[in-house]
């Protein structure tokens, strides 16, 4: 289990401990990336879960008896994976098995608040979600649902976005998403090819904008209670996307053959309350072009 400090000028703050899992994936490290860069008047103490041994760690966090936890829960289990049929067998145990220690941990410490990502697969809108990702989909649910049970029997903050699709730096398993692949092309290949044969629709978020959100959520000073809803900043086409991306890197050569007999699919949410309560919270958005722009710089650095 991985511990670290960020500290600035002021020493009469009590210490506050953040435990996060999935600490290496592509919104953790946007949400650790972003709490480095604001100022807090407190110690942070960060605890990092990972998915190896993490009953022990879990363990280990909850014998040092701390007091008004920050919990980031990004892990464990991912869609993408359920496309294996051998993991497929193993998914919903492994998923139950998982909340059973998530759970024990929040019944047996002090949480303050909570953080928590669940998906717009939960709303079933694409062939992917009733066939293939349906026993994630169905799992995603379950957890919002039992986190909200326990969030309110302990009485502790509970932030549930609902995410589609996202735009941000420290990408991970770039080729698997739209996004990274264009980028990818753009940069090595000077083109872009859409293999998808319909222009889908998809409902796009900032990850420095869910990162702000869940902070100024998690670390708010007043009660903030539970709050559950779809997170996203536009919606963009796979061609709108390919578009901007090309516009960006100055290629000339975007490739796409849609099948209009084919029907598009719309991965789409509704985002007026999570808009209305980043006006609550006074957090300023970035745009989507933003992202995408600093996105394609983490590309060329790496």
């Amino acid at each position: 289990m991985e511990s670290s400090h960020i500290k600035n000028s002021d020493k009469s703050e009590n210490t506050q401990n953040l435990v996060i899992t999935g600490s290496s994936g592509w919104l953790s490290s946007n949400f650790l990336f972003h709490l480095n860069e604001i100022k807090h008047h407190k110690n942070i103490i960060i605890h990092k879960v990972s998915s190896q041994n993490y009953k022990d760690q879990f363990h280990e966090i909850t014998k040092k008896r701390l007091k008004d936890i920050i919990f980031i829960h990004n892990g464990f289990m991912r869609a993408e994976a359920l496309k294996n049929e051998n993991y497929k067998n193993s998914f919903k145990n492994q998923a139950n098995i998982n909340l059973k220690f998530i759970l024990d941990f929040l019944k047996n410490n002090n949480i303050k608040s909570m953080f928590y990502p669940s998906s717009g697969s939960v709303y079933k809108l694409r062939n992917i979600d009733k066939t293939i990702y349906r026993d994630y989909s169905e799992q995603k649910l379950i957890e919002e649902n039992e986190f909200i049970k326990i969030a309110n029997e302990n009485k502790f903050d509970l932030l549930i976005t609902r995410v589609f699709s996202s735009i941000g730096p420290f990408m991970t398993n770039h080729l698997n998403f739209a996004l990274g692949s264009f980028i990818s092309q753009a940069l090595e290949d000077k083109r872009i090819i859409i293999e998808s044969s319909t222009n889908d629709k998809y409902s796009y978020i900032s990850l420095k904008n869910l990162s702000n959100l869940i902070i100024g959520f998690t670390f708010n000073r007043e009660k903030m209670n539970i709050r559950k809803f779809d997170v996203f900043d536009e919606n963009l086409s796979i061609l709108e996307l390919a578009n901007k991306i090309a516009s960006k890197l100055h290629i000339d050569d975007l490739q796409y053959d849609f099948d209009d007999k084919k029907d598009k699919q719309f991965y789409l949410g509704n985002n007026s309350e999570y808009l209305d309560f980043l006006r609550d919270l006074s957090i300023e958005r970035e745009s989507l072009d933003n992202a995408i722009t600093n996105t394609i710089d983490t590309f060329k650095n790496n």
